[in-house]
């Protein structure tokens, strides 16, 4: 396969942000502000084809003078600050401080590279396009981070059928069974898990059918998505909900087609 055929294919996934988010993001639940960048065929070149300590230096120089050309330019003044990066299907959070910028150039271009490096290892795609957002509040006194200052929050994944309009499941994104081992991995972030895992569950538990009632009620209406998708709800300090991110159910963490098939018989 040609590049420029490898690059037409990734930039026509469906779990690019720039195709479900304009289709859900008047939906009535919060968005972070968002700006969605293009990356030009030339740049994408430079974060795949980097073989010696030149090219390297060479990569950077192209994706470094684009950022200043045609992104800073573009940049809302709300993200000009401290802001969070990732690629249009991938973001790296579980190493933080790597989708975490101050919105300057070279902080950019430094999680750019970091980013595209990790997709491509995972091959998760996303490359043509990346997204500077907003990042949502926290309270730094009483919230604990993992991941390298990731905030351990309140957060949802429902599986929701566009087809039929309806939830099918949910569940915590912060699953003992399936986390835990890959937390522990890092001693400090397996304490706090281990410490701050009870009260996430309690809260999931009480809260789960009202999300997923959110959702659905939010959902039902959306035009332009079909199939099932998974359906990211991260709870903030004050109780509100966002719908952080998207993707396509079978491409997701959490996807069981068991439970699909009961829930959708």
């Amino acid at each position: 396969m040609s590049f420029e055929n490898y690059y037409n294919e990734l930039k026509e996934s469906k779990n690019n942000m720039s195709y479900w988010l304009p289709k859900v993001e008047d939906c009535g639940i919060k968005t972070p502000l968002t700006k969605i960048f293009n990356v030009p065929q030339n740049v994408v070149e430079q974060f795949v084809c980097v073989d010696s300590r030149k090219t390297q230096q060479e990569a950077f120089d192209t994706i470094y003078n684009w950022v200043k050309e045609e992104v800073i330019p573009n940049l809302p003044f709300e993200l000009t600050s401290l802001c969070f990066i990732k690629n249009g299907a991938f973001s790296n959070k579980f190493d933080f401080k790597t989708c975490a910028s101050a919105g300057n150039v070279l902080d950019i271009t430094k999680s750019l590279i970091e980013i595209n490096y990790v997709s491509l290892m995972h091959d998760t795609g996303g490359m043509t396009e990346f997204a500077i957002r907003e990042r949502i509040h926290y309270n730094h006194a009483t919230t604990p981070c993992i991941y390298n200052g990731m905030p351990l929050q309140n957060e949802y994944r429902i599986f929701y059928d566009f087809d039929n309009k309806k939830p099918l499941y949910i569940v915590n994104y912060w699953d003992w069974d399936y986390c835990y081992e890959s937390i522990s991995r890092e001693y400090t972030d397996k304490i706090i898990y281990e410490h701050t895992y009870p009260k996430l569950k309690e809260h999931y538990e009480n809260n789960k059918d009202k999300v997923m009632q959110f959702v659905h009620e939010h959902m039902q209406n959306v035009q332009g998505l079909d199939g099932i998708w998974s359906v990211d709800i991260l709870e903030d300090m004050d109780n509100e909900y966002w719908l952080i991110d998207m993707a396509e159910g079978h491409r997701s963490a959490y996807w069981n087609p068991d439970k699909v098939k009961e829930c959708t018989e």
